[in-house]
């Protein structure tokens, strides 16, 4: 009966072991399973947060990309429509044409140097001293400034450009100030107002190399200076044109975008 009894309990308590192991076991196995899933969750929140990173700098950089290429297309316009104003410049000083000016635009030139356009949106200036060496030749003179005038209006609003234009002689010899929303007659004083349009372009601009010739000129672009008319903070692009001057001089030409409008114009990227 003894036996009986010890061998009981000898079965008892190795099945008791053996539970007691596998019961360790499972804990073990869950333990792990627990781990190995707080692993899963962790790996994937940072390669969740890796991705959401990733998009939100590539929304970024598309954005950037967008606004940079804004900018990159106001200057291509800009610098397009500088090229083909001294194109005109150079057509229009070397052309030679029977055909006369603006009868009231000659008359304000042969009375005052100043002549401003029916719309008000071109402006030449031609001072005294220049008026009388022109001598008979001022009528042609004043044909080719006013095609010149009237060409670069064109040429802007062709481009959808509201900036102000301007060519300028370099001895000052004459001026053709353009603007498509007009230019007003406060802002000029007189013809010899060439001079300090002519000055004020020139304050700005490189002094330039011995090896750079016309073919070799490319627009500068300066600023923000103040606009030598409105004396408002502008970004100036110049260009010269190939027509000189008995001195070889290259005639100017500038486009100034006031630096709010220019600003403005810009479509500036907005955080994703």
């Amino acid at each position: 009966m003894q036996q009986i009894l010890d061998r009981t309990q000898q079965s008892l308590a190795g099945s008791f072991a053996a539970l007691a192991r596998n019961a360790r076991r499972q804990q073990q196995l869950y333990y792990a399973t627990v781990g190995l899933l707080i692993a899963i969750i962790v790996v994937s929140g940072l390669l969740l947060a890796a991705l959401a990173a990733a998009r939100h700098l590539d929304v970024r950089r598309s954005h950037v990309a967008q606004y940079v290429s804004g900018i990159s297309l106001k200057v291509q316009s800009q610098t397009s429509f500088l090229r083909r104003t001294a194109l005109t410049v150079d057509y229009y000083l070397a052309a030679s044409s029977d055909a006369p000016p603006d009868t009231e635009l000659l008359s304000q030139i042969r009375h005052t140097g100043l002549a401003r356009s029916p719309d008000g949106k071109y402006v030449v200036l031609v001072p005294d001293a220049t008026r009388q060496a022109w001598g008979e030749a001022l009528p042609h003179k004043v044909w080719q400034l006013q095609q010149i005038a009237t060409a670069t209006l064109t040429t802007g609003m062709a481009f959808g450009l509201d900036a102000q234009a301007y060519v300028v002689a370099p001895d000052a010899s004459f001026a053709i100030l353009v603007s498509p929303a007009g230019i007003h007659a406060a802002d000029l004083a007189d013809a010899d107002f060439a001079v300090r349009l002519r000055d004020d372009l020139s304050r700005h601009l490189p002094s330039p190399t011995a090896s750079e010739g016309p073919a070799q000129q490319q627009p500068r672009w300066i600023g923000p200076v103040d606009d030598p008319v409105h004396r408002t903070p502008a970004m100036m692009a110049t260009l010269d044109a190939r027509a000189a001057t008995g001195n070889g001089q290259a005639t100017l030409v500038a486009a100034s975008i006031p630096a709010r409008s220019f600003l403005a114009g810009l479509a500036r990227p907005a955080d994703p």
